[in-house]
């Protein structure tokens, strides 16, 4: 694409340039940023394996703030629980306990692994014990943001900033 400005429309061009191209740039960035959050969802998180789902809490927990930092946008997951899936937990980190045990008893019942009760109690033990000899996902946990980064972020970067430099320049 080539532009023609004239030498007495020069000034007022950059000038406005000057002021347009941030604002374009942030605009680019936060279009990336949404961008990435559909290739979370959509792509990278189905293809997992088995797809980190229960409730649908941490594929929910996805969200993009444009407005922090200023100058672009945050993708993250506010999930409590994002971290440890993204991570993972080493065994010598797995402490079993009363909150623990209840909520992989819930888990367990919305499976189908377990019946209400004893046996659902029953086997929360048994996968707590498995966690603390072999952890939850400890080698490189599910790793879905840092997918995003190394093969997909720097691309959707790249042409959103240069899609809304463009509509400045025309």
């Amino acid at each position: 694409m080539t532009v023609e400005v004239g030498l007495k429309e020069a000034s007022s061009f950059f000038e406005k340039l000057g002021v347009d191209f941030p604002a374009a740039a942030k605009r680019g960035l936060v279009s990336a940023a949404n961008e990435g959050l559909q290739v979370i969802l959509t792509q990278i998180i189905p293809s997992r394996s088995p797809v980190p789902s229960d409730m649908g809490l941490y594929r929910m927990g996805w969200k993009v703030d444009p407005s922090e930092p200023a100058d672009g946008a945050t993708l993250y997951n506010d999930e409590p629980h994002a971290v440890f899936i993204e991570e993972g937990v080493r065994s010598g980190n797995v402490r079993i306990g009363r909150a623990m045990l209840d909520a992989l008893s819930a888990w367990a019942v919305r499976k189908g692994l377990a019946e209400v009760g004893e046996d659902a109690l029953e086997v929360a033990w048994a996968i707590a014990r498995a966690a603390q000899s072999r952890g939850f996902f400890e080698m490189t946990g599910l790793g879905v943001l840092r997918e995003l980064v190394e093969q997909h972020l720097s691309g959707l970067i790249e042409r959103n900033v240069a899609d809304e430099l463009r509509r400045v320049v025309r």
